[in-house]
């Protein structure tokens, strides 16, 4: 399953990335740097997700990994929330740049999910 963390956030890194190129292009720097603190609260907050859900071992029951996994969704979207005050505070006038790097690497999450079954056979 690292595996399929790894490819989930070198994707979300590559939608940053021509999302930030993107934004520069059309509107310049500073909405290329609120796209790319977008594309970061994405990453961050599934890092840590993964890293607190993967940290269950493979062995614990149903009710410790249902219970990791609560705790790191609701940490994640505490993460995130966090963030975006402050990106908010600082990019304000960035913002649809920022939110919607941020959405786009969300989607990433649902494109994984069609690498899910390919991963179970290896």
């Amino acid at each position: 399953m690292t595996g399929l963390v790894a490819k989930m956030l070198a994707w979300q890194l590559a939608v940053t990335t021509l999302f930030a190129a993107a934004f520069f292009f059309a509107s310049g720097e500073m909405h290329a740097i609120a796209a790319l603190v977008g594309g970061g609260i994405a990453i961050v907050s599934s890092m840590y997700f993964a890293a607190r859900t993967l940290a269950v071992p493979r062995d614990a029951g149903p009710d410790r990994m249902l219970a990791a996994l609560m705790r790191g969704q609701v940490m994640k979207w505490l993460l995130a929330i966090v963030m975006f005050v402050f990106a908010a505070m600082h990019l304000g006038e960035q913002f649809l740049a920022l939110i919607l790097t941020y959405m786009a690497n969300t989607s990433v999450y649902w494109v994984a999910l069609l690498w899910l079954p390919a991963q179970r056979g290896n």
